[in-house]
């Protein structure tokens, strides 16, 4: 993920590279697919350890605490949904043009 945006950032003397909205609704999708994908290993890794698979963290949670009313896929969904938004909403400022800095 480095390596793309190095590839992808501005730098002094190169024109702007600008995304259209395809490939931006692309890159954000990876990114919060990405993003859901290393959540969920990361949660099931200490939830279950590694013996089990799937996509439901609750089956088999060995290490949870008993008196939450939630479960560690309702931890997984709500943080991939969150990463997604946030990823919505930081997007436009990110594209946004700068004003050229004032020199003194």
């Amino acid at each position: 993920m480095l390596f793309a945006l190095v590839l992808v950032s501005e730098g002094r003397g190169i024109d702007t590279m600008r995304f259209g909205r395809a490939q931006t609704l692309v890159i954000v999708g990876a990114l919060a697919a990405a993003h859901l994908v290393a959540l969920q290993v990361n949660i099931r890794r200490y939830v279950t350890g590694t013996e089990q698979q799937g996509p439901n963290l609750d089956s088999g949670a060995e290490w949870w605490w008993t008196g939450l009313p939630f479960g560690p896929t309702t931890v997984w969904a709500v943080g991939a949904l969150a990463f997604a938004l946030l990823l919505v909403v930081l997007w436009p400022q990110l594209r946004r043009e700068t004003a050229p800095a004032l020199r003194v």
